[in-house]
This record gives C-alpha cells, structure tokens and sequence, in this order.
C-alpha cells in the first residue's frame, strides 16, 4: 500500500549547483539570484507552464513544459537576476503522470494510483480556483481523500473510476461525470 498525492499547477526548484537562492515547492511567479554557471531544474506539475528568463540564463527565455525541465546558468552577471513566470490552468487529467507524486513534498512524474494507492491532494494542490481533475482513464484507488483541499476543486468521473475503501470529500466540493463509480467502502463528505 502506498499514497499518490495528487498536485496542480506548483513547480519544484531543485538540484541547484548554480549558486542559485532558490528552492522549493512554488505556485507563484518568483524572482532569485544566480551567482555562477551550472544548471538546475524545474518540476513542473499538470496544468502549469510558464517560462525562465534572465540575462544569464542560456537561451532566455526558456519555455517551461509539464514535468522535468534543465535551466543552464551561464554564470553571474551584473544582476544575476532570473524570472520564472508561471501560468496556470483549471482543468487536469488523471491520466497525467505529471499531477501524482509520492510524497506531500516531493517531485511529481510518478505512476498514476493503483488498486493499492490512497489517493491525497496535497496541501496546495489547487492554488487555482475550480480546478477540474477528470477521470480520462479507467482508474483504481484504496480511498480518497480531499480533506483540507482548499479554493474549491471539482473532479469529473468520465471513466470507471473503483475505490476500493472510502472516499471522504472536501466541503462544497463538486463531483460530476457521465460515468460511473464503484465504491466498496463508505463514502463521506466533510
């Protein structure tokens, strides 16, 4: 058994060793510094793009696309400074590696859930309001849950989806499709 945590439009700064100031998990446009040459990457999660720029990033700008990115740094400069600018979208699909991750705080690009996964949203999974996850896919999960979920996200079952424990639900959030869900727990809506 196993958890999937599930994540739209954030990305993740890491593996730094170009004397940048920055890392972590972001859902905003940020501004940092570079002091040297190197390289470091951007996790990008389903339903974010955006782009790097600064004057001592190679080929600036550099578009950003879901999942894994390598920005080049060709070394400090009289500003040093790089933007990464962020879009966000309101509609991902679970299908898409790019939304899962295997731990609350950890890169996205793993598997989709199984029949042996619960299925959590991490705390900053919707930053973007009604975000929409739909079921593009058969799917499969232990249980679900959408506790503490916040700015109100909606999930579209068009596929099968079986859970086959519980799923417990955030308040006021929206569930619709034109398939069905096969529940062999109990269902809860907090």
């Amino acid at each position: 058994m196993g958890n999937r945590y599930l994540r739209t439009n954030q990305y993740h700064v890491a593996d730094v060793d170009a004397g940048v100031d920055l890392a972590g998990i972001y859902t905003t446009d940020q501004a940092f510094t570079c002091t040297g040459a190197g390289t470091f990457k951007i996790r990008v999660a389903g339903g974010c793009t955006g782009t790097v720029s600064g004057t001592n990033v190679a080929a600036s700008p550099v578009t950003l696309t879901e999942g894994e990115n390598t920005i080049t740094t060709t070394g400090a400069v009289a500003d040093g400074s790089i933007d990464i600018t962020i879009g966000a979208s309101t509609t991902v699909v679970w299908s898409n590696i790019n939304i899962w991750s295997d731990s609350d705080t950890g890169y996205v690009g793993y598997a989709v859930p199984s029949s042996s996964d619960n299925v959590l949203p991490n705390a900053g999974a919707f930053p973007a309001a009604s975000t929409t996850v739909t079921v593009d896919v058969t799917a499969f999960c232990l249980s679900m849950d959408w506790t503490g979920s916040t700015n109100t996200p909606m999930f579209t079952i068009n596929n099968p989806l079986t859970i086959s424990g519980s799923i417990t639900l955030a308040t006021g959030m929206v569930v619709n499709g034109t398939s069905y869900t096969v529940i062999n727990g109990v269902s809860t809506i907090t």
